[in-house]
């Protein structure tokens, strides 16, 4: 940005925004490692390992476990799954076998996590 010299005060003012963008976008990228920084030192401080999950990283984990809080409030990880929606649904009618995902999941929860979406 130094070495651009602007021919008129229209130029000097695109170059001032221009500045001051980059410098905001700067500002921003430092934030935002800062906040994943955070984030992974308080993943680490859970214990959880979410983030071994193909395709769900540290932003993603902090999120799943924000909407859901104290995994001790589950008595079993079927009872977590249902919660998720994350659970098979049998809906099987005579000789034709149907399974899939809970019809009534948590939406927060399956929103985040549910890569149609």
């Amino acid at each position: 940005m130094k070495s651009i010299r602007p021919e008129t005060a229209t130029d000097a003012r695109h170059r001032d925004i221009a500045r001051d963008l980059v410098s905001d976008l700067r500002r921003l990228n430092r934030q935002v490692k800062d906040n994943e920084a955070e984030m992974r030192d308080t993943l680490a401080a859970t214990g959880t390992t979410l983030t071994t999950l193909p395709g769900l990283g540290t932003v993603m984990a902090a999120k799943v476990i924000g909407h859901i809080g104290d995994l001790d409030r589950f008595p079993t990880e079927h009872h977590f799954a249902n919660y998720t929606g994350s659970a098979p649904l049998d809906a099987s009618s005579g000789a034709t076998a149907v399974a899939g995902p809970s019809s009534r999941p948590v939406e927060t929860v399956r929103s985040t996590t549910d890569s149609r979406r």
